[in-house]
């Protein structure tokens, strides 16, 4: 014979003592469930984890628990669930997030969820590229003076205030939102449209850097105005350095990205793009869908060689999708540069003789690998001529060194 098992009361009820409707009772069972006879699993499994919604009375009870010990966790849907924290209270003790609790045998446990205002953000979103919006989006609500590290990629959880994979998007044109619930503080939010590879920060960035802040206030709700956020097909180009040592700042250099399209047979368009600078990475966007030819000509004074192009290649490009590229490197070097000289001769330690003519009265050995120098200034472009130099110039990785 079954038993009847223990049970989890909950009252819902807001800041005043009213009844609460449509708050979510969850139940999990920590640790193993203890050894039956039962032959239907789906019994015991049922157990494990178990949750109801409170009806009109604010009232919900959870029963045919083991005895053992439970996670209470309480939450709230339909329109306030942005917007209302709830918190779960044992007795007089305080209200806390989740409750830990141990069940006897049969026992029957009365809680309050308690369900108080919070603040949230609402607004609208649009897509860059004025395509439809998928209904559900993905919200990660940072405080904002602890962004993310954006090595983590991926799923953004680690660290967030606010994680959401499924906010679905209300009114008549499906673009509202409202996130939350959130306590009192600045924020900031990347958003992901369902099926898309990346985040967008407002306004319309693919990193947190010059993000919009948000500030919010204790039960209030912030108007975030109109959102456009990044939904075409989007190129990540990063460096891949062989030597393993760490980039330079990318931003030193200089990207050439060049797009075309295909117009007719053997006629093509260039395309318009975007491009954003980081230290470590850039974006191409504002592309379309389709095969599109791409050629990428970087060239960065601490990188060696400090010049690479990658050839035109016809890539396939999908909406809200990222492709990455990589610009390979061997190493990082410095950047010699040798002042109010017709050129210069850089001299290695092996005997190695490099020599490099003006521009606008300046001489440049941009990827130079670290490493000391004998430096020869000259006053004829052939370098015949020395006019002064310099011995034991040392050369750092992802340094300048000036001669004059």
């Amino acid at each position: 014979m079954l038993k009847e098992g223990a049970r989890i009361h909950g009252h819902a009820v807001d800041d005043k003592g009213g009844a609460v409707r449509e708050v979510e009772l969850q139940v999990e069972r920590l640790g193993d469930p203890p050894r039956t006879h039962l032959a239907a699993t789906e019994i015991r499994d049922a157990k494990l984890r178990r949750s109801l919604t409170t009806d009109d009375t604010g009232h919900a009870v959870v029963k045919g628990l083991y005895a053992g010990d439970y996670r209470v966790t309480a939450r709230i849907s339909g329109e306030l669930a942005g917007a209302r924290f709830v918190r779960v209270q044992r007795g007089s003790e305080a209200a806390k997030d989740s409750l830990v609790v141990t069940l006897g045998e049969g026992e029957t446990l009365d809680l309050v969820l308690l369900v108080l205002p919070a603040a949230s953000l609402a607004g609208s979103l649009a897509c860059s590229d004025h395509g439809t919006l998928p209904h559900e989006v993905a919200f990660r609500v940072f405080d904002s003076a602890s962004p993310p590290d954006p090595g983590q990629g991926g799923e953004l959880r680690e660290g967030s205030s606010l994680a959401s994979d499924s906010i679905r998007l209300s009114g008549s044109a499906l673009d509202l939102f409202r996130v939350g619930p959130l306590e009192p503080g600045a924020y900031i939010v990347a958003i992901r449209p369902k099926g898309d590879d990346y985040w967008t920060w407002p306004p319309r960035l693919l990193m947190p850097e010059q993000t919009i802040r948000f500030h919010l206030e204790e039960a209030s709700s912030v108007d975030a105005g109109h959102l456009e956020i990044e939904c075409g097909p989007v190129l990540m180009l990063v460096a891949r350095i062989a030597s393993q040592e760490p980039a330079p700042d990318l931003r030193a250099g200089t990207l050439d990205v060049a797009a075309s399209l295909e117009t007719t047979p053997g006629r093509r368009a260039d395309l318009p793009r975007d491009v954003d600078s980081y230290e470590d990475r850039f974006f191409a966007r504002g592309l379309p869908e389709g095969k599109v030819r791409v050629s990428v000509h970087f060239r960065h004074p601490y990188l060696i060689p400090d010049e690479v192009e990658l050839p035109a290649t016809d890539l396939s490009l999908e909406r809200g999708k990222l492709l990455r590229i990589e610009l390979p490197f061997r190493a990082v070097g410095g950047l010699l540069e040798v002042q109010d000289a017709a050129a210069a001769r850089r001299i290695s330690v092996a005997g190695e003789a490099v020599v490099g003519r003006a521009v606008a009265g300046k001489v440049s050995f941009p990827g130079s690998p670290a490493g000391i120098y004998r430096v020869e200034r000259c006053g004829d472009p052939e370098c015949a001529k020395i006019e002064r130099s310099w011995d034991s110039v040392t050369v750092v990785a992802g340094r300048t060194v000036w001669l004059q």
